[in-house]
């Protein structure tokens, strides 16, 4: 009796963490799948600033802005940090699919 107890013990803990690694492999793929879009500004003048450094927090991944401050993002989730020589770095939070980055000097 105490070997079928712990057998059926055995079997409903592992099939337990067998759908919750599941369900966490595929809330992974979601993410994964995510990209965003944006546009990286100086915040005073609204202009455009080319070669801004775009690093997904968490990643070495680095993109840099095009030369009209555009920028695309692939697997990303949570935040940015956005930098540019001469600017204020900041870590932007991604809620959604565009972003503009508003940068100070």
């Amino acid at each position: 009796m105490k070997k079928t107890l712990v057998s059926i013990i055995g079997l409903c803990t592992s099939l337990t963490l067998l759908a919750f690694v599941s369900q966490h492999n595929e809330q992974d793929k979601m993410v994964a799948t995510t990209s965003i879009h944006g546009q990286v500004v100086d915040k005073l003048t609204g202009e455009p600033l080319a070669g801004a450094c775009i690093t997904p927090a968490g990643s070495n991944q680095t993109i840099y802005t095009d030369f009209d401050g555009n920028f695309t993002v692939e697997q990303i989730a949570g935040a940015l940090n956005v930098s540019l020589i001469s600017y204020e770095a900041q870590q932007v939070q991604v809620n959604g699919n565009s972003l503009v980055v508003e940068l100070m000097q």
